[in-house]
């Protein structure tokens, strides 16, 4: 296996193309390795962490399974926030009070 983070990395882009392409099995999976992978390298940046639980999030979201995208949600809100991101704040945000 390569360098965790480009795993990583390729495993977050490649689950958020599945998930938008309605492949939530394949895209889940991915999603969760890359979340694995990121929480695991202390190198890993603030925003790349934030952007594997946003689609996870999001993934959940549309199966109904709100009560357990809530606290990915709201991890990546705070990152989103300590990195100044107003977009991801919002979205999250936005997704935290639809459901």
């Amino acid at each position: 296996m390569g360098h965790p983070l480009l795993v990583a990395t390729t495993a977050r882009h490649l689950g958020d193309i599945y998930r938008k392409s309605g492949l939530s099995g394949q895209a889940e999976s991915l999603l969760t390795e890359a979340i694995k992978l990121y929480r695991d390298n202390l190198d890993t940046k603030v925003l790349d962490l934030a952007n594997a639980l946003r689609p996870l999030a999001l993934l959940l979201v549309s199966r109904g399974d709100t009560s357990a995208a809530r606290p990915l949600l709201q991890e990546a809100r705070v990152l989103y926030a300590a990195i100044n991101v107003a977009a991801g704040v919002s979205e999250c945000d936005a997704q935290l009070a639809s459901g």
